[in-house]
């Protein structure tokens, strides 16, 4: 990564955990020990614009995310993700992303993907597609669920004012493989792996 890449990531990532502490309270719950390998697949509901900055105060690591190509057409955001960890989910070139994060994963550098595409638009998890699965196989890497509480009501679909002062709280999971074999099967094992730690 180029060095100014490098230098803004960790700017901006200080200017967002510093907002978080002043406007909101986080709590972390069984937050992961990631060890010398951190080459690790994290996957959780999507529920608010907040998820991505909630999971990285979470871990505290730098975390490969996958998005949807939507965020480049906001001018501001593409100006912003261009210089971060960003794997953007492209239409017609989802084979490219996929490959990129097994690579990452590979390298020892964690990923993160939200396999249920979108935000939910009820604050209900969705169906997870079957991405995640195919990402998890040809890496090999072990999944670490997590499950975001209380982000919906701040900042979502279903609340589309921004509300501050408010408690949103991230539960980790164990670092697990799925036991499934067929990709449509292993990816609603992972989903209810995260249903389970819903509190």
């Amino acid at each position: 990564m180029k060095i100014f890449d490098f230098i803004f990531y960790y700017f901006m990532k200080t200017v967002i955990l510093v907002l978080m502490k002043l406007l909101y309270r986080v709590e972390v719950k069984n937050k992961p020990n990631l060890g010398k390998n951190k080459g690790v697949l994290f996957v959780g509901n999507h529920s608010s614009w907040f998820d991505t900055l909630i999971l990285t105060y979470g871990v505290g690591h730098r975390i490969r995310f996958l998005t949807g190509d939507f965020i480049f057409n906001v001018p501001v955001m593409r100006t912003l993700v261009k210089h971060m960890y960003i794997i953007p989910m492209r239409k017609n070139h989802g084979k490219e992303a996929i490959e990129l994060a097994v690579s990452a994963l590979k390298s020892g550098k964690p990923v993160c993907i939200f396999p249920e595409g979108e935000i939910t638009p009820t604050g209900e998890m969705l169906r997870f597609r079957s991405g995640v699965s195919i990402i998890q196989k040809n890496s090999n890497a072990p999944i670490i669920p997590f499950y975001i509480h209380g982000a919906s009501e701040v900042w979502s679909i279903v609340q589309p004012k921004i509300k501050f002062f408010r408690k949103m709280t991230i539960y980790f999971g164990e670092p697990y493989y799925p036991k499934e074999e067929n990709i449509k099967d292993a990816a609603n094992e992972v989903r209810e792996q995260i249903i389970a730690l819903k509190p």
